[in-house]
């Protein structure tokens, strides 16, 4: 079973896709389209998948799929990240949630916090670029009092 957003980021990345709702899993190329049904004053989403020979699809409900490659457990090591890692790292937090987001009210957050991670990158990078400098003055200073 995937969520909405599971969905979308699997229709963005165009990754195989599982189809389990009859005896046998099924891959599929990738998730084609994502549908809304009206049934009984509810929304229902389901899902398009490809099949691998790009010749026929296949809709059907969430709950009936599963992402082929399931998502890593993330690892909490931010403090001993490089800034440049931890800003990448950041970074593609913050674009997931974006693109969870798109099209909601939280979009505009979204964005905000996007802008404000430009921002962030380009201080990364200064801090980044900093620590090189002082590590290869560190490194002439060494070989010149060596010599």
């Amino acid at each position: 079973m995937i969520t909405v957003q599971e969905a979308k980021q699997l229709m963005i990345n165009g990754k195989p896709i599982i189809y389990a709702g009859n005896r046998y899993s099924t891959e599929y190329d990738k998730v084609q389209s994502l549908i809304y049904e009206y049934s009984n004053g509810k929304f229902i989403p389901s899902v398009t998948l490809l099949d691998k020979n790009k010749n026929s699809v296949i809709t059907v409900s969430l709950d009936q799929v599963e992402p082929k490659e399931k998502p890593k457990a993330k690892v909490e090591k931010q403090e001993k990240l490089s800034p440049k890692k931890a800003a990448i790292e950041k970074a593609k937090a913050i674009a997931r949630e974006y693109f969870n987001n798109e099209g909601t009210e939280e979009d505009l957050v979204s964005y905000a916090r996007l802008q404000g991670l430009i921002l962030a990158l380009k201080e990364a990078e200064k801090q980044y670029d900093n620590e090189r400098v002082k590590k290869r003055k560190q490194r002439l200073k060494r070989r010149k009092e060596n010599e």
